[in-house]
């Protein structure tokens, strides 16, 4: 892996290298076409009118005139331009100033690459290793074409040693195999903790396996063999839910059993107690229209227990199965709106607000209406009695598909879970008063009339029962 990986790399610093070679001569290049366009722009005017007055001299003293003219020219480019030759050079008269300053040149004729620029009237790139060099170095030379008048008249050239420009090439070089290096040996250890890791990954996934766990997460590191896992995972999970479907089946049996029980006590029950009831009522009533003044009041006392069993037995009656339910067509915005004078009086003596929001249309279902107005009166009498003064009781109509919805939602204390699964059962409550059948009743009733309840709670926040029975077509 390692010489697969190497071999690549190594190409690839090579081509960088000699990309970056290329792009040093092109910047060197660039650079020295600058300096000579530089030093024509510097020229006052041909070398004739730089030795202007000093007619009939000879040549070297026309190249000394021009020396002590150009020189100090050069001087000044050379503090832009450290570690550059450059010059000027009349095809005559041949080299007149260059920097770096040697004047033991003065007058050498011009050789090698230089010659090309008189064949070609244009700008050439030479590299020149003999003749006239910097300190008889290899150099990358520039030649530029000095015209005067539209007269050809010599030349400027502008040089650096190639070695400088080699310098820089194997500085990049080096840089650039430093780098990789550096990619490379991340690479090799990036691969060392992958191989670790799958290692200590399959460790934990062994272990993981073992204890029976379930979550997929642990084999998304192996996709060979997460369709195997998550198929073994994918069983574990649905014996899981069998069994918690069993559990819960098992818990509503048990709680229809009971409620089954209750269902037949209250058949038989009920009739026989009402009876007794009835006649010690009647007599009550009797002795108070003989009884003294101060006797009256205990009379009245138990006239109203009685009647609070009566309507206790009453609600207990409501959990019978094989109750006789009257049923007919009925709209389930015209039964609730029959009802808000009553809702409304409750939710003003406990000092909170009621809203409904029916439907536009009309909501007919089959159902007894009688059965209906005890379901809608048990909802809302449970959410004022669970809503603080200021809050606020919503009723809420609406058609979901085939079936009809009514929402009675409170911004109450809202139930603890762990009641959640006990609010159905009968008897079961968390009032100081109260019997526990309200919401048993409720159930018995949606049961009777094919519907169904649910209920969200959130503690501190409130809580909404949905009724959904099914809508007349």
């Amino acid at each position: 892996m390692v010489i697969l990986i190497t071999i690549p790399f190594t190409f690839l610093a090579f081509q960088h290298a000699q990309y970056a070679k290329q792009q040093l001569y092109g910047e060197k290049e660039r650079t020295l076409l600058t300096i000579a366009t530089s030093l024509e722009q510097r020229i006052p005017d041909s070398f004739d009118t730089l030795v202007d007055g000093a007619g009939g001299i000879s040549a070297d003293d026309k190249r000394r005139v021009l020396y002590g003219k150009l020189q100090p020219i050069l001087q000044e480019l050379s503090l832009d331009w450290p570690g550059y030759g450059f010059g000027y050079y009349d095809k005559a008269l041949g080299i007149l100033a260059l920097i770096p300053e040697e004047p033991r040149l003065l007058g050498t004729a011009a050789t090698g690459g230089a010659l090309k620029t008189y064949d070609t009237k244009r700008p050439e790139t030479v590299y020149v290793s003999n003749g006239f060099t910097q300190s008889g170095e290899e150099i990358l030379s520039i030649n530029y074409p000095l015209y005067v008048g539209g007269d050809f008249v010599g030349h400027i050239w502008a040089n650096v040693k190639s070695k400088d420009i080699q310098a820089a090439y194997y500085a990049e070089l080096v840089k650039t195999f430093s780098l990789l290096v550096a990619i490379l040996l991340i690479i090799l250890g990036g691969l060392w903790w992958l191989i670790w890791n799958n290692k200590h990954s399959l460790t934990i996934l062994a272990e993981h396996i073992r204890r029976g766990g379930e979550e997929t997460a642990h084999f998304r590191d192996f996709p060979q063999i997460q369709p195997l896992l998550e198929t073994v995972t994918d069983l574990r999970y649905r014996l899981k839910s069998e069994y918690a479907t069993q559990v819960r089946v098992s818990a509503e049996i048990a709680r229809l059993d009971r409620l089954n029980l209750i269902s037949e006590m209250a058949a038989g029950v009920v009739h026989e107690v009402r009876n007794p009831m009835t006649v010690i009522r009647g007599y009550i009533q009797r002795m108070m229209l003989k009884a003294e003044d101060s006797q009256t009041e205990q009379y009245a006392t138990i006239i109203k227990e009685l009647d609070h069993m009566n309507d206790t037995l009453t609600a207990f009656l409501s959990l019978a199965k094989n109750r006789r339910v009257e049923i007919g067509l009925h709209n389930i915005n015209g039964i609730i709106e029959n009802l808000l004078p009553f809702i409304m009086a409750d939710t003003n003596k406990a000092g909170i607000k009621a809203h409904f929001y029916p439907t536009e249309r009309p909501l007919m279902v089959y159902a007894d209406d009688r059965e209906i107005r005890q379901l809608v009166l048990n909802l809302t009498r449970n959410a004022i009695e669970a809503t603080p003064a200021n809050g606020i009781l919503s009723i809420k109509t609406s058609l979901v598909g085939n079936t009809v919805c009514i929402t009675v939602a409170d911004t109450g204390e809202g139930i603890a879970p762990w009641n959640m699964e006990k609010i159905f059962d009968p008897f079961f409550t968390t009032k100081d008063s109260g019997t526990g059948l309200g919401l048993a009743i409720c159930k018995s009733i949606i049961g009777r009339h094919n519907g169904s309840i649910d209920v969200r709670s959130e503690r501190g926040a409130g809580t909404v029962f949905t009724v959904e029975l099914p809508v007349v077509a």
